[in-house]
């Protein structure tokens, strides 16, 4: 099902930290696009390839930014804002 949902994605690290707020967009990779991403997810997850042709139904978001807060020492925290 295609549509847009609130989202926030964030790095792992707690000491250089990227928090992204915004807008989860759904949509379905051209083919060239979706081999690429196929290919990331078999370089950081062993044994794990998917299809690029999985998405052809849905199931891909992108994240389109409202707010975006970034710092590597805190309190020089960083905030971006979008329209």
């Amino acid at each position: 099902m295609l549509g847009t949902r609130a989202a926030v994605v964030h790095t792992e690290s707690g000491d250089e930290v990227v928090i992204v707020e915004g807008a989860a967009i759904s949509f379905r990779p051209s083919e060239d696009t979706g081999g690429r991403i196929a290919r990331a997810f078999a370089g950081k997850y062993e044994a794990y390839e998917p299809d690029p042709a999985d998405w052809a139904d849905g199931g891909l978001y992108r994240i389109e930014p409202r707010v975006v807060f970034a710092w590597r020492d805190m309190p020089t925290a960083t905030c971006w804002r979008f329209r």
